[in-house]
């Protein structure tokens, strides 16, 4: 695990992350700055191991930024171009021990076997970005991203995230407002043919 680590920080240091749709909106939502992860990072450690997820090796990692604050972020393996950031969040007390490592103090890794690495075919488009936040819903045009072609998914590097993260969070003034029509969900609909 301590050459995983080194590798992961390495990549993180170079710029060679990028952040999964799911991190950009919870590093908005639980309003965690690209450079707070950055520093979990290169003081963080290895807590969990997952080398069979069934969308290719990751591990979940735990650090702190310069204010002590405790960050949990899940990243793919450092064998890929980019390391992929799944998710991010701040863990709480009521699941994990004084440390942030485990509930039980115990650090969950799996051994052995050889992990697999999932083919993807990403092209770099231009995507509109959506939110909600706070009761509105927040859209942001042809923000730069690399996209899975199979699966729609979609991967924004850390200066874009950056950008979002500015955007959203510093409620700057909007371009243009749309209008959006609103539904309920209902399971007595019925359809019409």
């Amino acid at each position: 695990m301590a050459t995983l680590i080194t590798e992961i920080r390495q990549k993180f240091a170079q710029d060679e992350f990028e952040f999964s749709r799911h991190a950009v909106d919870q590093s908005i939502l639980r309003r965690i700055q690209v450079q707070e992860i950055r520093m979990a990072i290169a003081n963080g450690q290895i807590i969990e191991d997952y080398p069979y997820d069934k969308y290719g090796p990751s591990c979940l990692i735990s650090g702190f930024t310069a204010l002590q604050r405790p960050i949990h972020l899940q990243c793919s393996y450092p064998n890929r171009p980019l390391i992929k950031i799944i998710t991010v969040y701040e863990p709480n007390l009521q699941r994990w021990n004084y440390q942030f490592i485990c509930k039980d103090g115990t650090i969950n890794l799996v051994e052995g076997g050889k992990p697999t690495m999932n083919n993807e075919t990403l092209v770099e488009k231009r995507v509109t970005y959506t939110l909600s936040l706070n009761g509105r819903l927040i859209l942001i045009e042809n923000v730069p991203a690399r996209v899975n072609e199979e699966t729609g998914e979609q991967f924004f590097s850390p200066a874009t995230v950056e950008c979002l993260q500015r955007t959203v969070l510093d409620s700057q003034e909007p371009d243009r407002f749309i209008q959006i029509p609103v539904y309920s969900y209902s399971e007595n609909s019925q359809n019409v043919a």
